[in-house]
């Protein structure tokens, strides 16, 4: 029962500083409701062994931002990645087809490379 009183008064002081600093670093409300709900979770199982807690709920605000961004960039690079394989996979199987077309429908070397050519916008 002390614990929850002492969370709700640290809560009741530092929610509105939290949620505008989250918000301040993401510049997403929904998103720094949801990070400040984290931050507050987390301190709750913390409640014991937090001295100063302004600054605890600040370093952990920081971290759940940081952290987020850190996840996103991955994802982000990894998306990109996935986009750069396809589009190396379709630019490979383009040449492929105007190469096997080019050697089923030309008599000749010549018009082998005249028809690649012409293909590639030559």
């Amino acid at each position: 029962m002390v614990q929850q009183k002492k969370f709700n008064k640290i809560y009741s002081k530092y929610y509105e500083l939290i949620i505008t600093f989250i918000y301040k670093l993401t510049g997403d409300l929904d998103l720094s409701k949801d990070i400040t709900q984290e931050v507050f979770i987390n301190y709750s199982t913390h409640i014991d062994t937090v001295e100063n807690e302004k600054s605890w709920l600040l370093a952990v605000a920081k971290n759940k931002c940081y952290e987020l961004y850190r996840k996103n960039n991955r994802e982000d690079a990894k998306i990109e990645k996935l986009k750069e394989q396809e589009n190396e996979s379709a630019f490979s199987d383009y040449y492929d087809t105007i190469y096997e077309i080019a050697e089923l429908y030309s008599e000749t070397e010549l018009e082998r490379k005249a028809f690649i050519l012409n293909a590639e916008g030559f």
